[in-house]
């Protein structure tokens, strides 16, 4: 696995290890840890082997399309999903194929590698594009090819360098609200700055967002148990909007603390499980 790994690095993509048969990360705040440095990948992997893989697609300058494929049964009258909405934009954009990296997912999905454009970033979102078609890119992350679940294996079926993402699929994402502009940046900055003055002195917004969570977490904990889930729900939702979506608080960082609270308040694990599940849905 570390091969692939290294091979990741070498393309400037920043890895981080990724639990052995599964897509959770390995380490905590696995988003700002990511790397390319050779000495911290190899001594990841000499510690767990069978890591799978994981790319954090903001720092890697990289915009992800994950494609994903519709689960059976299903109702064939059903508005378009996954592969039938990506050839659907397609078709809108006058084109029927798309060469760039590319890579099969073990469920039959395909995540398609873009170079990203720093003066167009794009978010992390699922269904946004299209229903069945996520996107990976600012605070987001992708299991890269080599890595292997219970499913199967991620593999390369398109070896070639990622394109910049091209001017048709700006112009849907821009379309789906996905791409912030500099305006849309310079407010995103000017909150940073209020949230930061209202904390006190905190320097950024990330510390903000992980005052939010432990706040989040004692609101859970202090939960009647009748309530318990309910407050686990709403709660969690609350983060996602406020914080996660905004770039500053990673997600499994948010998972991980919230299913503790959870515990401690005596919620079922697969309760909280089910419930964050919900909640973090296309984020994880």
């Amino acid at each position: 696995m570390i091969d692939h790994a290294l091979a990741a690095a070498a393309n400037n993509w920043h890895v981080f290890p990724v639990m052995p048969g599964t897509k959770r990360p390995l380490i905590p705040d696995n988003l700002n840890k990511s790397t390319t440095d050779v000495f911290q990948i190899v001594n990841w992997w000499q510690s767990c082997p069978d890591a799978n893989i994981g790319i954090a697609t903001g720092p890697s300058n990289l915009v992800v399309i994950d494609i994903d494929v519709r689960k059976a049964p299903f109702d064939v009258d059903a508005e378009l999903h996954g592969y039938e909405a990506w050839d659907w934009i397609l078709d809108q954009a006058g084109i029927t194929t798309v060469r760039t990296y590319e890579v099969e997912t073990p469920s039959g999905g395909y995540h398609l590698y873009f170079k990203a454009n720093d003066a167009l970033p794009v978010k992390t979102l699922a269904g946004a594009l299209a229903p069945g078609i996520d996107t990976r890119a600012v605070n987001g992350s992708i299991v890269a090819a080599g890595s292997v679940t219970e499913v199967g294996k991620y593999r390369v079926v398109n070896a070639a360098p990622p394109i910049a993402v091209p001017h048709w699929l700006r112009s849907a994402l821009s379309r789906a609200g996905l791409t912030a502009g500099r305006i849309e940046t310079k407010a995103r900055d000017e909150a940073v700055a209020l949230r930061r003055d209202r904390a006190g002195g905190v320097a950024d917004g990330t510390a903000y967002a992980r005052r939010g969570l432990e706040l989040e977490c004692e609101e859970i904990r202090n939960a009647a148990p009748s309530t318990a889930n309910h407050t686990l729900n709403e709660r969690a939702f609350a983060l996602r909007v406020k914080h996660i979506e905004q770039g500053n608080l990673n997600v499994f960082d948010a998972h991980e603390a919230l299913m503790r609270a959870a515990l401690d308040r005596n919620i079922p694990h697969k309760e909280a499980e089910n419930t964050l599940g919900s909640a973090f849905k296309g984020l994880m």
